[in-house]
């Protein structure tokens, strides 16, 4: 449960496939007071930003329960900072946004996620033009994007399992957090989702080391694999 910030080139072609790693645990998280702080991201994170994970609820969302969030600890300062996440609200919906406390603001969302089943999420942060902004994929597939010219940016704190502007808490578990330094294709994320499997009776996921995804990699926490 460490951060693995690194830079390097693979020389791994884009187009070879991602391959599979055993994944036998996962994080449960309570809705009360667990989280896991990732540290100071300000660094690590540019305009372009993919992230990855798989999660489940325990029964349905909650309002602004957090699977991860950027910024800063809001009610510790007098105006907002710029902060990003995916949280909840009612009837199981996903929110992905960006908030650059100055008046920027950009969001997107997508229903029908609090089945109690594993979902592989990736969101996907491409601001700059209008063409491009947040776009959600929901188990290997695009479900729900917005355009807008708002970036991620000076992103500071980074956290799993926590709102940190209304400091709430997720309920549910959380698997394989992963953020890149680049927009995720279409074709690697459904790499990403169809390498987790069962294979030969063992839970099986994409390990993120291989398919030309390290180059991008900055952080990928197992959430108790090794």
């Amino acid at each position: 449960m460490f951060p693995f910030p690194f830079s390097f080139l693979s020389g791994v072609a884009p187009d070879v496939p991602v391959e599979q790693i055993a994944n036998a645990e996962a994080m449960s998280f309570n809705g009360t007071d667990a989280y896991i702080d990732a540290g100071d991201f300000s660094s690590i994170i540019g305009e372009k930003v993919s992230i990855s994970m798989w999660f489940k609820t325990t029964s349905t969302f909650s309002s602004n329960e957090d699977l991860l969030s950027f910024g800063t600890q809001i009610p510790s300062v007098a105006v907002a900072t710029q902060r990003v996440f995916f949280t909840s609200g009612s009837g199981g919906v996903l929110v992905a946004s960006i908030n650059n406390g100055v008046g920027g603001f950009a969001t997107t969302s997508y229903s029908g996620l609090n089945d109690g089943n594993w979902h592989h999420l990736v969101c996907i942060w491409e601001g700059g033009t209008v063409t491009n902004g947040i776009k959600i994929y929901v188990d290997g597939s695009l479900a729900s994007q917005v355009n807008s010219t708002q970036s991620l940016t000076s992103a500071v704190q980074f956290v799993i399992g926590e709102n940190l502007y209304y400091d709430t808490n997720f309920n549910g578990s959380i698997d394989e957090v992963a953020i890149f330094n680049t927009a995720l294709s279409p074709e690697k994320i459904t790499q990403i989702y169809d390498a987790t499997a069962l294979v030969d009776g063992i839970p099986q996921t994409a390990n993120l080391f291989t398919g030309g995804l390290d180059s991008s990699l900055v952080y990928w926490n197992r959430m108790g694999d090794s």
